[in-house]
């Protein structure tokens, strides 16, 4: 701020010349060293001839008061300029975008688009086996015992023999497809959607995404457990294992127990994601998961 020579002086502003002499020659009479010998020449003195040199003549007083006033308002707006300042400064922050429960629907088309995309790539690729024509052929012949029992030409323990029969024999010709769709599984669901910030291509085109529950940095292990039991990675694998080990006339009631297992999981899992707060399914409490709206990595905060 601007020297008040008023102050300086010990005269109000609106002071007349009269007035304002009358204080300088008082304190000439106090500091002036001609006038007081006791007294040796001094800054204070100098600033008195200075602020009396400014104030005595209208036309040098006139200049210093709009001087003055100006550099008042100056002062004055100061802490809104500083507040401006750091609020334009705050606009400019980033900060990360809050994380919203992904809605149920981009879920399921998400899961869907990339189950499909896995298993369509598994089976351009198995097609080149020669299983894939023995699979074809037993389906066939599935279907054709299928037929036969709703008209009552096989019994039911005929029709569930042969059934039983036909699962083991697909099972095992299907060997190879299940090792081709695990590879796949864990290709794209644990090492793509690690090096893709927690994204499928299905995640990414509903915008959502896979992070942490409880804020720690995610590895492909939270991705291989999650996909173990989403995808059914695990359960693929004990099925290869059973087919190879277990004798035909128990792999079928295993199959069929590996398979109610894996309806009760799947709907343990919707009703948890659709009804928690969170949205987490099995798979993400035992991943230590969970899913949220993909928007914008970070935002600007607006400030009014």
């Amino acid at each position: 701020m601007k020297k008040n020579y008023y102050e300086l002086l010990g005269v109000p502003e609106d002071a007349t010349l009269k007035e304002i002499k009358a204080k300088y020659q008082e304190l000439q009479l106090k500091y002036d060293p001609k006038k007081n010998p006791e007294r040796k020449s001094d800054a204070r003195w100098k600033k008195i001839q200075e602020a009396y040199r400014v104030l005595s003549k209208k036309e040098t007083r006139d200049t210093y008061d709009v001087s003055l006033k100006e550099s008042r308002e100056v002062v004055d707006i100061a802490p809104v300029l500083e507040k401006e300042e750091v609020n334009e400064e705050k606009k400019k922050e980033v900060h990360p975008e809050p994380e919203v429960k992904a809605y149920f629907l981009p879920r399921v088309l998400a899961y869907l688009l990339d189950v499909f995309l896995i298993s369509m790539l598994a089976s351009i690729i198995f097609s080149f086996f020669p299983q894939a024509n023995n699979v074809v052929k037993l389906n066939e012949e599935y279907e054709k015992a299928s037929e036969q029992f709703l008209q009552n030409e096989l019994t039911s323990e005929q029709y569930l023999a042969q059934v039983m029969d036909l699962m083991y024999d697909m099972a095992y010709q299907n060997v190879i497809y299940v090792i081709l769709e695990v590879a796949l599984a864990v290709g794209y669901f644990v090492v793509f959607q690690f090096k893709n910030g927690g994204r499928t291509l299905g995640k990414q085109l509903m915008k959502i995404k896979v992070v942490s529950a409880n804020g720690e940095e995610l590895t492909m292990n939270h991705y291989l457990f999650r996909a173990a039991i989403l995808q059914a990675i695990l359960f693929d694998i004990i099925l290869v294992i059973a087919v190879l080990l277990l004798p035909k006339t128990i792999y079928g009631s295993f199959e069929l127990g590996i398979q109610v297992l894996q309806i009760i999981i799947s709907i343990t899992t919707i009703f948890l994601v659709l009804f928690r707060k969170d949205g987490r399914g099995i798979h993400d409490f035992i991943a230590g998961t969970k899913v949220v709206m993909d928007g914008s990595k970070e935002k600007e905060l607006c400030v009014n």
